[in-house]
């Protein structure tokens, strides 16, 4: 028996998860029966239906321009880093000793930066430049030792980033949310239509296809409602 998805807790990706794998599978045993032939049409055209959701001229133009933005602010962020670092071996020792007092604050996220994801690489920086802002030693010590042009240049770099970041969230909020709930709905019927029709044809022809098809669905089920409930579990 074909065991049932949470759809009410599934997010889209969940949605999309299943339809992909449900029609990989359908899509494998059509050749040896034929009545799922029909049943992988119907799959895959949602699959489309999804897609179309999602792929946005727009969205995907943006996405590119976010994109090159990351990387001049991760240019920017070497190009301040490596300013710092070379004043600590000034001669002098003033610059030298100011130069170290903000690389102990650079330092904190100077190594996880570069593995981080857009968010979190926006909130380290902001945590940089308030440490350094809020406080006026620091602060002096930009100007002092000749930083305040890379440290500048990277306040605008990741101003640019957060601009078009913003941009790209209310493009992606604004996809066609009518259209996944169509979506959606034909997917929840389809996979209850072919539980239905595999337990019927498995009644009058005990084919171990059918069998397999039950059991590799069902692993997808199982997967995706395990990581829906362990989801609402981390809410509570």
């Amino acid at each position: 028996m074909l065991r049932n998805p949470k759809f009410y807790l599934m997010l889209i990706a969940d949605h999309i998860l299943l339809a992909t794998r449900a029609y990989e599978i359908v899509d494998k045993y059509k050749g040896e029966i034929p009545q799922l032939i029909d049943v992988a049409s119907s799959i895959k055209a949602i699959i489309d239906m999804y897609d179309q959701s999602f792929k946005r001229s727009a969205s995907k133009l943006i996405t590119e321009q976010v994109a090159a933005l990351d990387i001049l602010r991760d240019d920017a962020w070497r190009a301040f880093t490596y300013y710092i670092k070379s004043c600590t071996y000034r001669s002098d020792s003033l610059v030298k000793n100011l130069a170290n007092s903000i690389l102990i604050i650079i330092q904190k996220d100077e190594y996880k930066m570069y593995h981080q994801g857009y968010n979190e690489q926006s909130i380290s920086l902001n945590n940089i430049f308030n440490s350094i802002d809020s406080d006026t030693e620091l602060s002096n010590a930009i100007g002092t030792i000749g930083a305040q042009d890379v440290y500048n240049e990277l306040k605008q770099a990741q101003d640019n980033f957060h601009v078009k970041n913003v941009e790209r969230e209310e493009v992606r909020s604004k996809r066609d949310k009518s259209q996944y709930k169509e979506a959606s709905v034909m997917l929840r019927n389809e996979i209850d239509n072919l539980g239905k029709l595999i337990t019927i044809m498995n009644r009058y022809d005990s084919s171990p296809e059918y069998n397999q098809i039950l059991a590799e669905l069902n692993v997808v089920i199982d997967r995706i409602n395990t990581e829906c409930k362990a989801r609402e579990t981390r809410k509570e």
